[in-house]
């Protein structure tokens, strides 16, 4: 999709009007929710190839939006999915942007401040409950992922006992995964 189209796309999908802007040399687009929780997405990862491809035929390219939502500030929550983003692309497509990715060092790279989340999980997004949103193309399709953060100990329960067994615990222990100073 080109920018244009990004664009019209998430101002379709979010529950808020977003801001666009340039940080960086990137695009990002940040609002605040009704219940005052930080929206932040990128506008132009679509761009980014992680490597993925769809199973049917004929397959076409599998590209992403990243998003996160937070109790903190517009400018802190765009700054963690520009990491997010950063560390993916500086992967060199040898990490695909895909439910159950966990990305080391998100937020010490977004240069976050006073927070107790240090590191970043790609999952579908919570914001529209079991739907993700996407957009098919003849050649590719974007969706949206999400980027929630995590506490070390939270990453380390994630990279030693699996994705699957840390979302268990986080739903066991009612963790708020916007709320980026968590215990």
């Amino acid at each position: 999709m080109q920018f244009e189209e990004t664009a019209f796309w998430l101002s379709e999908i979010m529950p808020a009007q977003l801001e666009l802007r340039q940080v960086n040399g990137a695009r990002v687009g940040t609002a605040t929710l009704d219940d005052g929780r930080a929206l932040a997405a990128t506008a132009d990862f679509s761009d980014t190839d992680t490597g993925l491809m769809t199973d049917d035929e004929p397959q076409r390219d599998v590209r992403c939006e990243l998003m996160v939502t937070a109790q903190v500030s517009e400018a802190e929550a765009a700054s963690a999915v520009l990491a997010a983003a950063a560390v993916l692309q500086g992967a060199g497509g040898m990490v695909p942007a895909r439910p159950g990715i966990l990305l080391p060092g998100v937020g010490g790279a977004a240069g976050l401040i006073g927070v107790s989340v240090a590191h970043g999980l790609l999952m579908a997004p919570r914001l529209w409950g079991e739907q993700t949103p996407h957009v098919a193309e003849e050649n590719r399709m974007t969706l949206m992922l999400e980027v929630v953060m995590l506490t070390e100990e939270e990453y380390q329960i994630g990279v030693q006992s699996g994705v699957d067994t840390l979302l268990r615990r986080l739903r066991r222990r009612g963790a708020d995964l916007d709320d980026w100073r968590r215990e």
